[in-house]
């Protein structure tokens, strides 16, 4: 055998050796979440109650689900006892992205949105949901979310008509309207997608710019099946870290006034953000941040 295919050998089996020994570490770990660090549906419903979760709540979702977090049932049973928390009067809502990336590359690969059968890529639980009976989901291909509960029709509706995707008049400001909250299970606070709503709110006041130039067109399937013609502004790719930088230097001072709270319940981290407390945290921080004059306009006021 020559020495590159001795190599090449070598190689192989060293990387099938690091898959086995990975494979052996997540399933030892899975195995000592589920034995020490596990919980059931009813101690997650009394860990959001000591949270600050009510029935009636308005609750906007982003739920990390793995083997590690330690629920003892499935994504359905987590939805159930969501829906259990917030009662007959609650709402529950989720976004359901259709990509991973930025909104600019994926509108700009032109395919449409159907809202009927464009499956969600913001993980297993959104997927479940979406497919749920009753649940409703907004027509924008940007931040569609799904939504269930009595108010849900009016909370999606219109959300095709904003020109910008988390601005005025869609479910990101209904939430604020309806005193809502946003839970983060198991993920970290820089992933709520409301932030995207107080980057419009607050977009002259930010210290760099937040929507791309361009005006992106789109294509969007309705309830109906019909196809039609959308146009909106994106936020900026370029400036997403810079933008995310901004709200982490904040999150220590938003816990500290009460409009973030966390806690721990077997393996799992729970966060919960009261949505107009946090605009008005927002709203009274950001002026210390100063203003570039130098930057570009970030899109009309």
């Amino acid at each position: 055998m020559e020495a590159a295919d001795r190599g090449a050998l070598i190689r192989r089996g060293y990387r099938a050796l690091r898959a086995r020994a990975k494979a052996a570490y997540l399933s030892a770990k899975a195995l000592l979440v589920r034995r020490f660090r596990s919980y059931d549906p009813p101690a997650l419903r009394a860990a959001l109650r000591r949270l600050g979760l009510t029935e009636g709540d308005t609750l906007l979702v982003h739920a990390g689900f793995t083997p590690f977090t330690g629920f003892t049932g499935s994504p359905q049973a987590l939805l159930d006892c969501l829906h259990a928390a917030l009662g007959r009067e609650g709402h529950l809502l989720m976004v359901s992205m259709a990509y991973t990336g930025s909104a600019y590359e994926y509108l700009g690969g032109g395919e449409p949105f159907d809202v009927r059968r464009t499956m969600s890529r913001m993980g297993l639980v959104t997927e479940v949901f979406r497919r749920r009976p009753g649940v409703q989901r907004s027509l924008n291909p940007v931040h569609p979310v799904l939504a269930q509960g009595p108010r849900a029709e009016w909370l999606v509706a219109g959300h095709d008509a904003t020109p910008f995707s988390c601005g005025e008049g869609t479910p990101f400001e209904k939430l604020v309207a309806l005193k809502g909250k946003i839970l983060l299970y198991d993920v970290s606070f820089i992933t709520a997608t409301f932030l995207h709503h107080l980057e419009h709110r607050f977009r002259d006041r930010l210290p760099v710019r937040v929507y791309h130039d361009e005006q992106l067109q789109a294509k969007v399937v309705d309830q109906d099946g019909v196809e039609r013609p959308f146009t909106t502004r994106v936020f900026d790719p370029a400036t997403a870290q810079r933008r995310d930088r901004v709200w982490l230097d904040l999150e220590d001072e938003f816990r500290r006034r009460g409009a973030v709270r966390g806690a721990r319940i077997g393996n799992t981290s729970l966060i919960l953000i009261d949505a107009p407390r946090l605009v008005e945290c927002a709203d009274a921080l950001l002026p210390a941040l100063g203003v570039d004059p130098t930057r570009e306009a970030s899109g009309p006021s």
